[in-house]
């Protein structure tokens, strides 16, 4: 498995208009795309970083695939993963099994731009790894 930089760290909120003019303001930028993931029930801002990207994340559902509103509920606001580059995805898959590695899908999915695989929160004190292979 080849990491090649930091992709982005995603941040959960509750208000992404609050959320957005908070970050806004300290960072000096607007975010660079807001996107609504209506399959997901999410509201997404990113922030262009150098080559990496904070990402805010925002629920507006109760059962989204990921359960943001559980992470909310249990942790408030706060970072829930760090994505991680890597050059080929299923070979990082690959290595991760063989090294006993709780992963939450076996197989990669498609994220909102890129292939993506999550590292289960509990093999990391409670922060989740996202591996992804940019496609774009």
């Amino acid at each position: 498995m080849v990491l090649t930089g930091i992709h982005h760290v995603a941040i959960v909120v509750a208000d992404l208009d609050a959320a957005v003019a908070r970050y806004s303001r300290v960072l000096g930028s607007e975010p660079v795309k807001i996107r609504d993931v209506p399959q997901s029930k999410l509201n997404l801002a990113f922030y262009t970083v150098g080559h990496s990207f904070i990402e805010l994340i925002c629920p507006y559902g109760e059962d989204d695939s990921y359960d943001f509103p559980g992470f909310l509920a249990r942790r408030g606001e706060a970072i829930h993963h760090v994505a991680l580059d890597v050059d080929d995805l299923d070979e990082s898959i690959s290595a991760l099994k063989r090294r006993g590695v709780c992963l939450l899908s076996d197989e990669p999915t498609v994220g909102p731009d890129d292939r993506i695989v999550f590292v289960a929160d509990e093999m990391l004190n409670g922060v989740s790894l996202e591996l992804v292979e940019r496609t774009s």
